[in-house]
């Protein structure tokens, strides 16, 4: 079996376990997932990230996000197969925009400071560019990521 095939039947176990105990399936770490079907965690882990990529094309049952990096990386269901959601899934999908976007702006701004802008205390007129590049970019994300929150916030009619 792929890992795909082998993400799809841990999820399928987690997700049976989970109602079977009355509890919406929501977050789990590869941890979890290994255990379900006896495999190293090393290999869901890596699995876990190839099913995120598979995911784009639709192939495969669940929809999933992750919230963290690294080993202990919390995960969680944003679509279930049959797409039909429920209101905390549905919730979640927004949060995850949400957070994706200021994950994405926070490592933006981050690397200009941490790689780019150490270069400028030199102050030639290179490094005074850079500091203006560096100023622009971090307002026009603080603008986009204002507006990605007010769209996603927004009550629909």
């Amino acid at each position: 079996m792929t890992g795909i095939g082998e993400v799809d039947r841990a999820l399928n176990r987690y997700v049976r376990s989970m109602r079977g105990r009355g509890v919406n399936p929501e977050g789990f770490r590869a941890k979890t997932l290994a255990g379900l079907i006896g495999v190293p965690v090393e290999s869901m882990s890596t699995w876990l990230q190839e099913y995120r990529l598979a995911q784009r094309d639709g192939t495969t049952r669940y929809v999933i996000a992750c919230h963290q990096y690294g080993r202990a990386a919390r995960w969680r269901i944003v679509r279930q197969p049959g797409g039909v959601d429920d209101a905390s899934t549905q919730t979640f999908r927004i949060v995850q925009a949400m957070h994706v976007c200021r994950d994405a702006c926070k490592r933006a701004v981050m690397d200009f400071a941490c790689e780019v802008a150490p270069a400028a205390v030199f102050a030639t007129p290179d490094d005074m560019r850079i500091g203006t590049v560096q100023t622009m970019v971090e307002q026009q994300l603080d603008v986009l990521l204002h507006a990605v929150e007010t769209l996603l916030t927004m009550s629909t009619p």
